[in-house]
């Protein structure tokens, strides 16, 4: 397999140059990515096809040997492809740790000589091409190695990076308003949650925005990201960290809605032991029951009964969560209400029972008491 790859590589190196006309293989001969180099008279921190130098698609490959011996070579670490990006970056992105050790080495020991002792007021190079080395230069949009290893789950080379000094990375935002342990958290990388939290990232900052959430569903916090892709796991270590499962979004709602309405049962159950509240109302009155029952999750709807939730909260519109059910057309939920005790034709503000609700949408048997027929 390795043989391939570097033969993989050398093709694609052919492919790009215009000197080389033959490509000569043998069975005794291993190919590196310096023979391609030499054999193509390019010097190692030359970049070719996207910018792309010999010292990035090692790193990029996580070929330890090679990289160590284009550094020793002179590769610079801090060169850039059309992308922004360094070889620590591809590193990063890919997990592979002993390069990513290797390059913030080599890139601290740059750091150390001539041009780059020069600093401004924050410590930084004064020279421009100085701060590439830096273990948290960012790429062109915005994102830097730690960045790349946090949000692919690498939680050894985000480890790396933080032994690297680069703790004021850790604490920066991105574009809306997510930390590092916001991004984990949501991405369910629970060894990255750790590693964070290991190294005294926020427990209780709120992310200015949601991505993909739409207008006014800022305001989330750790548990919400986590409840959002149903990352039980990451709730585990949250919670045992002492993040508390009451945390309240900009709507007021707390991660315990969230995963009743994204119906993630095992996650409801593991906030309610955790110390949840199934009777926490938002800023609509609305409970987990309630959202659960809406989007008719009857997995969930059963944790929240079991765990003693009231079958018939209303409400800010006095609708209860028999009102939700019928209106979404979900049968099984609005039995389940029923059989837990709910009243089976409870009045909203606007005197509406789930029995006129279900045929606005076409659905005439959902809030019918089980063994009832509908009224069509």
């Amino acid at each position: 397999m390795e043989r391939l790859a570097k033969l993989l590589l050398l093709v694609a190196l052919a492919a790009a140059s215009t000197t080389l006309t033959t490509i000569t293989t043998t069975t005794t001969t291993t190919t590196t990515t310096i023979d391609i180099a030499d054999a193509h008279s390019h010097a190692p921190g030359r970049r070719w096809k996207r910018e792309m130098s010999p010292l990035h698609w090692a790193a990029l490959r996580g070929d330890e040997s090679t990289v160590a011996e284009l550094l020793a070579r002179g590769a610079d670490p801090g060169a850039r492809n059309g992308a922004g990006q360094t070889a620590l970056h591809l590193a990063a992105t890919r997990g592979h740790v002993g390069v990513t050790r290797a390059l913030l080495a080599a890139a601290a020991a740059a750091l150390r000589q001539g041009r780059c002792r020069a600093r401004d007021a924050a410590g930084r190079p004064v020279d421009a091409r100085c701060r590439r080395l830096l273990p948290t230069a960012a790429d062109d949009v915005g994102k830097s190695a730690l960045d790349r290893a946090v949000e692919a789950g690498h939680a050894r080379v985000a480890q790396a990076l933080l032994d690297a000094g680069v703790g004021e990375d850790a604490a920066r935002r991105d574009a809306y308003g997510l930390s590092l342990l916001h991004r984990a958290a949501a991405r369910g990388h629970v060894e990255v949650v750790r590693v964070l939290l290991d190294a005294g990232a926020d427990q209780e900052s709120e992310a200015t925005e949601a991505e993909g959430a739409g207008a006014g569903e800022g305001g989330l916090r750790l548990l919400h990201w986590a409840a959002w892709g149903g990352h039980t796991d990451v709730a585990h270590t949250l919670l045992a960290a002492g993040v508390s499962p009451l945390q309240r979004d900009r709507a007021q709602r707390t991660p315990l809605h969230w995963a009743a309405g994204f119906g993630h049962a095992l996650f409801v159950r593991r906030l309610l032991v955790g110390g949840a509240d199934p009777e926490a109302r938002d800023a609509a009155g609305a409970t987990p029951l309630h959202a659960a029952a809406a989007a008719g999750h009857e997995r969930a709807v059963g944790a929240l009964l079991d765990a003693w939730a009231p079958p018939a909260p209303r409400d800010a519109a006095g609708m209860t969560p028999l009102h939700r059910a019928a209106l979404s057309g979900h049968e099984a939920v609005a039995r389940a209400l029923i059989a837990a005790g709910g009243e089976p034709d409870p009045r909203d503000e606007a005197g509406r029972t789930p029995l006129h609700l279900a045929p606005w949408r076409g659905h005439t048997q959902d809030a019918a008491s089980p063994g009832q027929p509908s009224s069509s």
